[in-house]
């Protein structure tokens, strides 16, 4: 017997997929790489024991396996260089339990990121990490990658609210890492291991991630500066001056001119870049901090100040944003996209640099 029909006899053959056109819709992802890297099968795993038999079967025949969420990566996280078997989460996509007294949910790979936000915030409750591409990525994939967007200012990163996974280990053995708990400080760390590990440590199959209170109000600006080093310079200022805002993000002219149906229409001819600063918070505190941002922002020569007035437009200003890349990438032939890490301080010399 060999591997495919091993597989097919565990799991079912309603789960596995070997035609060339299943094959190829996953031999990409949002890397772009100009190759494809097929597998040489696809499985559509609906429980933990289908993941384990296929870990199994993988370890006895030494075939390569690889795990894909919502295929958002660009860093090539879930293509199957390889070849061998792509294990793809698409039926392991329900969220287990919400709990408000705990304030943590249990959820399986597969939910989508932006899904989850809607329902935790149904409760009262919040997610913060909120990555470019929430409305396809999803929570397995996130916590493989460990992934941020602009909230991690305020609120960090995926890993920050990981307390416990599920994970199926090569060969097929089923073990959990961690506590569902606020704290817990005996033994090895494994979750901060695990997350951001990229597949290469175990499977992901189940999630639980903690939660916080909703915010009770967010404000969110668009500030236009006719200089994009004095953009980057109030944003230093902004962090000195004690206030800690939920995202600020900075988009410049060549970026803007990609995204401008958009953005605000009246949005001054000379805009070299924008600024969109969001904080959340009681409402007295979100008052007293856009008053407080707004005077440093106009101390660095801001053009224009927008003021997001409903939820619509709080959307369409997050919609602009987030659609920065797939809108360049439309744009131009070749677009690399990167994370550059700098000290705050830093900011403005690395916009020079970029400039």
């Amino acid at each position: 017997m060999n591997w495919r029909t091993a597989i097919e006899k565990e799991i079912g053959q309603d789960k596995v997929r070997f035609d060339e056109d299943t094959r190829l819709k996953y031999a990409y992802d949002e890397s772009r790489l100009p190759t494809p890297y097929p597998p040489d099968a696809v499985v559509f795993p609906r429980t933990v024991d289908d993941v384990s038999k296929v870990l199994q079967v993988a370890d006895k025949f030494d075939v390569p396996v690889v795990a894909r969420g919502g295929g958002t990566s660009v860093t090539g996280g879930p293509l199957p260089l390889k070849g061998g078997i792509l294990i793809v989460f698409e039926r392991m996509n329900q969220i287990k339990d919400i709990s408000p007294g705990d304030l943590h949910a249990v959820v399986e790979p597969g939910i989508i990121t932006g899904e989850f936000h809607k329902s935790v915030e149904s409760e009262g409750l919040f997610y913060p990490p909120d990555p470019a591409s929430l409305d396809s990525c999803t929570i397995g994939g996130n916590v493989a990658e460990n992934a941020g967007g602009p909230r991690a200012l305020k609120y960090g990163v995926t890993k920050h609210y990981v307390e416990r996974l599920e994970i199926v280990l090569p060969g097929g053995k089923i073990h959990r890492v961690g506590r569902p708990t606020k704290k817990w400080v005996a033994g090895y760390d494994l979750v901060s291991l695990i997350t951001g590990s990229e597949g290469t440590l175990g499977i992901i199959t189940e999630v639980t991630l903690r939660l916080i209170p909703k915010p009770e109000d967010i404000q969110t600006l668009l500030i236009a500066f006719s200089d994009a080093r004095n953009a980057s310079v109030a944003v230093t200022e902004i962090i000195l001056s004690g206030i800690l805002p939920r995202t600020l993000e900075f988009v410049d002219k060549k970026a803007l001119e990609a995204v401008k149906e958009q953005t605000p229409s009246n949005l001054p001819d000379s805009t070299d870049a924008i600024l969109i600063f969001e904080v959340d918070g009681n409402p007295a505190e979100t008052s007293v901090n856009v008053e407080k941002a707004a005077e440093i922002f106009l101390k660095f020569d801001a053009l224009e100040i927008f003021m997001a007035q409903t939820e619509s437009d709080r959307e369409r200003l997050w919609k602009a944003r987030r659609s920065v890349l797939p809108s360049l990438e439309s744009k131009y032939r070749y677009v690399r996209s990167e994370d550059l890490v700098y000290p705050r301080t830093k900011i403005p010399d690395a916009v020079d640099l970029a400039y």
